[in-house]
């Protein structure tokens, strides 16, 4: 830009200087050349001469106002201008009071060619076209005044760098803890309203804190991306968030469900996803909302999809979820150890994904031994470490 604005200032000038050769050559007449001017020529011709080693004129072309021929003048052999003159040009020449100029290198050396009219008060008195080799020493001077405000304009600028540098770094490190904080005010929404779903459930949200740490372990066993972590954790923390729909008859019964109680139960997995159907942060984790309940063999609801029909993030956490259910105590029921959890879910082997159900076997047991006796202060601790790096929070330190 600085470049730019330099290259068109030194364009004026030379314009200015070929406007004053050609101007400089008429100051003296004031009615329209004509060819028949013949006195008048021969001092013009005169002049011109005297005025080429000052002006360096390479040709000058004069016109009358029917464009006729006047004068044809070359400093230099004519082939020779007419080679400096290709690729310059031609046409018409412009109306009075204009000009329309071009600046081309020639084997190191900058020309103006100047096409316009000359014109006193009163009259327009010809038509010329000159072009004028720009004197070294004028380049020189103008290039080293470019080369100084280049130069000048780049301390300038590398002086405003390091005075704004501070203030910009701080305004970017502000936005990016205001990124951070909105981001850990949304998830500890959703660990806040999943867990609230859990307590009507269960009378605890451990179980939301655990489920969601077995999950993810297992998914880092199977070496899934961190777009798909993050798509997990807020699918596990929320896949129950649909029961806030299902009166408290139908959820906190300790007895089997009839046939109608449970078909109104399974309605939990739609109410879920409609609950988080506008909110964008959150739509990357519906899947694992409408579908743990999914089982690989066809059997589960609601759609009863079978296989990879079921997106992978709800096949992984069914797993997960139906491990930490078997070793829970539920109102109903009390927990299983991890043998017989692990035996129990081998003949039911069918309703996992087989890939998913082998690498959960190969890290399940220490999964379990490390959390089996967690309070839930820890294990939500713990599940926190773990999950903060997928969403580009500073990892927190285990207690």
């Amino acid at each position: 830009m600085i470049y730019a604005y330099q290259t068109r200032e030194i364009e004026k000038e030379l314009l200015t200087q070929g406007k004053r050769v050609a101007r400089s050559l008429f100051r003296q007449q004031d009615s329209p050349f004509s060819k028949i001017d013949h006195s008048f020529l021969e001092e013009l011709i005169k002049r011109t001469e005297q005025m080429v080693l000052d002006f360096r004129i390479v040709s000058l072309k004069v016109y009358d106002l029917d464009l006729g021929d006047i004068l044809h003048y070359a400093a230099e052999d004519i082939s020779a201008v007419k080679e400096l003159q290709k690729g310059l040009p031609s046409g018409a020449l412009p109306t009075r009071g204009s000009e329309q100029y071009t600046f081309t290198e020639r084997h190191g050396r900058w020309y103006l060619h100047l096409q316009g009219s000359v014109d006193d008060l009163e009259n327009q008195l010809c038509f010329f076209e000159s072009t004028v080799q720009v004197d070294q020493e004028v380049m020189k001077r103008l290039q080293r005044s470019r080369m100084i405000a280049v130069v000048v304009t780049t301390v300038t600028i590398l002086s405003m760098a390091l005075v704004l540098y501070p203030l910009i770094l701080s305004a970017y490190k502000r936005l990016q803890r205001a990124g951070r904080d909105l981001l850990e005010s949304n998830l500890n929404t959703v660990i806040a309203l999943g867990n609230a779903v859990a307590k009507r459930d269960s009378d605890t949200d451990i179980h939301n804190f655990r489920v969601t740490y077995y999950s993810l372990r297992l998914a880092e066993h199977l070496n899934l991306p961190p777009g798909s972590m993050r798509s997990l954790a807020k699918g596990a923390f929320l896949h129950d968030v649909g029961k806030i729909g299902i009166r408290d008859q139908i959820l906190l019964k300790t007895d089997r469900l009839t046939r109608e109680e449970f078909a109104v139960m399974k309605t939990h997995v739609e109410l879920g996803e409609e609950i988080i159907r506008d909110i964008p942060w959150l739509a990357d984790c519906r899947e694992v909302i409408r579908f743990h309940h999914e089982k690989y063999d066809g059997k589960g609801y609601p759609m009863g999809k079978a296989g990879e029909e079921i997106p992978l993030m709800a096949r992984v956490f069914a797993v997960a979820d139906v491990f930490d259910a078997l070793t829970s105590v539920r109102p109903y029921k009390a927990a299983f150890s991890y043998v017989e959890a692990i035996e129990i879910m081998k003949k039911e082997a069918r309703q996992y994904d087989p890939l998913v159900f082998q690498r959960f076997l190969e890290v399940s047991e220490a999964i379990y031994s490390e959390t089996v006796r967690m309070s839930r202060d820890q294990i939500a601790e713990k599940l926190l470490v773990r999950i903060s790096p997928y969403f580009g929070l500073e990892k927190r330190q285990s207690a």
